[in-house]
Formats: structure tokens, sequence, C-alpha cells
């Protein structure tokens, strides 16, 4: 019981029960899935949050598709090609020429590898995804170089904001993009079973049933 009330005040009650369906369905062995996401909007600041000397200890610069750096992000290849092939950018940082986080971005439209959907985005908002530090460096200064070499071409690119959805059950992740400016802007739960998708959501177009594979909503999001 006690591990249960903490669940509902990390999440909120709704999420909560979400979240053991979630993990109910995923127990079973049954061809059923359950996924809820938080979606966040986030601004693109026009200066950096770290000093000139805290940057310095640190370069950042992009991981094109044969980059040799790729290895190290353990992606699988399959899973790199279809990023590339939607015309998304991988940013690495690095730390005496070791890869130490990397965070990727597409422009335009994203297309979800974990549900069927996609996302439609104004010209001057970007998607952002995969966000990760090594543990080495989780506690250090590495989050914000990366957001700050990030966001200083995004300005300079004209972008104003970064989207992204977050699982409603990642309280950490909701907390540290909190931090950094990040807005609620709706939320998502899509259900599945077998080809079979519903997604029920507070963005248009608000619930969507997909009865074959390759058949999910469209979600746009504006620059407002």
């Amino acid at each position: 019981m006690k591990r249960l009330l903490a669940l509902v005040r990390e999440l909120g009650a709704g999420w909560a029960v979400l979240y053991l369906l979630h993990r109910l369905f995923a127990a079973q062995s049954l061809p059923v899935s359950l996924y809820a996401y938080r979606l966040v909007r986030q601004p693109v600041p026009d200066r950096a949050s770290l000093g000139a000397a805290r940057r310095a200890r640190f370069s950042c610069r992009l991981l094109e598709p044969q980059d040799p750096m790729l290895a190290a992000t353990f992606i699988d290849e399959e899973i790199l090609d279809y990023r590339f092939s939607q015309g998304a950018q991988c940013y690495g940082l690095f730390k005496e020429d070791r890869l130490i986080a990397w965070l990727w971005l597409v422009k335009g439209a994203y297309e979800e590898d974990e549900v069927r959907a996609r996302f439609l985005l104004a010209p001057d908002c970007v998607w952002d995804f995969d966000v990760y530090i090594h543990p080495d460096h989780r506690l250090g200064f590495a989050f914000a170089a990366l957001w700050d070499a990030v966001n200083e071409d995004l300005h300079r690119h004209s972008i104003r904001w970064t989207i992204s959805r977050i699982s409603a059950f990642n309280a950490a992740s909701l907390r540290s993009h909190a931090r950094m400016g990040a807005t609620p802007c709706g939320g998502l739960v899509f259900l599945s079973f077998g080809p079979v998708q519903l997604m029920l959501g507070s963005r248009r177009p608000f619930m969507h049933l997909g009865l074959r594979r390759g058949h999910g909503p469209e979600i746009h999001f504006s620059s407002h």
C-alpha cells in the first residue's frame, strides 16, 4: 500500500492507474500494450545557461550517418537508418574526444517508433528525442552543455521551440524538462491489441482507432 501511495503522489492518480495497467500488460503473453505520454514544449533561449569556461570543457558536433562515433551510442543500425531516413540529426557532446552525451532532433514531422503516430511541426518547431547522458557525467555539466550547444544552433536557424513526448511514468524526466522551462502541451494514451491501436488524447484528433498496421493519427503542433 505504501508503494501504491508513493506512486500516486509521484505521478498522480490517473497516470498511476495507467502505469499499473502498463506493467500488467507487459507481464502477459498476449499482444497487448499500453503507452502513456506527456507532451511538453520547451523554449529555445537566446543565451547559454553555462559560463564560457564551463562550456569550453566540452565540444559538440553533428554525427553524420557514417560517423564511426555512432557505434558508441549502441543504437541498433536499423534504428539509426530509420531515424536518418526521416531527416533526423544527432548532436554528440564530447569531452576529451570521448562521446559522453547525445540528443536527436527532427524538423517538419516525426514518425514515432514506439507507437503508430506522426507528429507534424510548425516551421519554427523541432522534435527532440533520445537525450542520453553517460552515467559518469549525469551529476556534472554535460546535460546543460549539450543543450546550450543545441540551442545555440537552433536559435541561429530561427527555431523557437523544441517539442517532445515523455513517458508519463518517468517523473524524473518530467522534472528535468520543467527545470529547463518546458511546459505541458498535452497528453496521449495508446492502447494496442495486435494490429488494432486506440489513441485517446488531449490534442486533435483527440481519439483515433487504427485497425491495421501503418495506420495511426497525425498530431499537429503550432508555434502558439
